[in-house]
């Protein structure tokens, strides 16, 4: 298992506390992002299989504006030990910058 720890930028997810999960990120390049519970998770991880998969989404635009996605993995919670939590795997967009400056953007039917 890589050596995990919290992403020192952070452009998506929410910030860990004592009470929620955070994301992680490791020294190869990949973001640990934790799944929300319920049907909001399982939309997630749905879209990112989809869209990787899709093939009317133009490689130049799923390659260059999206993380690529490494599917789902369990791991260890100092929240809850013994209890894995399922993270989505992304690329970490902000790997290599040493003062990155990007824009996280979302459209939807709520934001």
């Amino acid at each position: 298992m890589p050596d995990l720890h919290p992403p020192e930028h952070q452009v998506a997810g929410h910030r860990a506390s004592a009470s929620k999960l955070g994301p992680l990120i490791d020294d190869s390049g990949l973001f640990y992002k934790p799944l929300q519970a319920g049907d909001r998770g399982e939309h997630e991880v749905a879209f990112y299989e989809a869209f990787s998969a899709h093939a009317a989404v133009p490689a130049r635009i799923r390659d260059t504006f999206f993380p690529r996605f490494h599917g789902t993995r369990l791991l260890p919670t100092e929240a809850q030990p013994g209890e894995p939590h399922p993270h989505l795997v992304l690329d970490d967009l902000l790997a290599g910058f040493e003062a990155p400056c990007v824009a996280d953007i979302k459209i939807g039917a709520i934001t």
